[in-house]
């Protein structure tokens, strides 16, 4: 197993954040993956998760979704309700690099149980060879484990992130990572796979996504102490971006 630690200036992303929302409520409609699909040359990157739900017939479409993703060679984040769809198709994101998966320590041990068969106690924070032996036998996808110690590996290479982060863990937190991390992983893939870096691009995104929440977790809650939520550390991103990664 291979451990770095990455400068917070090395990954060579220089961009600013712009958020806009644009809901379109359509994974129940019977066309939705055909609407869908329609959008996806246009995306620079996608996080299918939060807010899923469980719908057998959402579900459904998710996963034709997910393989139109690998079809164009798009980055994706699986977080939350994704990672319950993942657990019984693993197949979908089998052996494929731009994938990140980024289960809390419960996630994990069921995502554990259902690629190696056997039960496990949720891993502990900071147990880097369940994490790489598990990104290993899914063909070096990337997984991010979270917890008090960030765990990321793709099977070859690991990275962990402790630093920064707060007292209260505020709900929320998790799709704020989800969100930056796809946005980093975007960059940082049309960064590329140098040979100066000191990562490849899925393990850089993964870091910097992870140290990013963190910074903004610590920020807020310096300022708003235990009524901190996420609407706060949303607030801090650029303050945090640049301060961590240059303007």
């Amino acid at each position: 197993m291979s451990k770095v630690n990455l400068p917070m200036k090395s990954c060579g992303l220089k961009a600013i954040f712009c958020i806009h929302l644009k809901v379109h409520p359509l994974l129940d409609k019977e066309d939705a993956v055909q609407l869908i699909s329609d959008w996806i040359p246009r995306m620079h990157s996608f996080v299918i998760g939060p807010g899923l739900g469980r719908n057998p017939m959402i579900f459904k479409t998710v996963v034709e979704i997910i393989k139109k993703l690998r079809e164009q060679d798009k980055p994706v984040v699986l977080d939350a309700d994704a990672l319950f769809l993942i657990n019984s198709n693993l197949e979908l994101i089998r052996n494929y690099p731009k994938v990140i998966l980024t289960p809390n320590s419960v996630e994990f041990s069921r995502l554990y149980t259902a690629v190696f068969g056997s039960e496990v106690k949720p891993a502990p924070s900071g147990s880097t060879e369940k994490v790489r032996e598990l990104a290993a036998a899914l063909g070096h996808v990337t997984i991010l484990q979270k917890g008090a110690t960030d765990v990321a590996s793709n099977g070859r290479l690991t990275v962990c992130c402790a630093g920064g982060g707060s007292n209260r863990r505020c709900g929320g937190q998790g799709d704020l990572l989800a969100g930056s991390l796809a946005v980093l992983f975007s960059w940082a893939d049309n960064f590329g796979d140098r040979g100066d870096a000191p990562a490849p691009p899925e393990l850089l995104a993964a870091y910097a996504a992870c140290r990013l929440t963190r910074e903004c977790a610590r920020l807020a809650y310096s300022q708003n102490g235990r009524s901190t939520t996420t609407l706060d550390l949303v607030r801090l991103i650029h303050q945090s971006f640049t301060f961590l990664f240059g303007p």
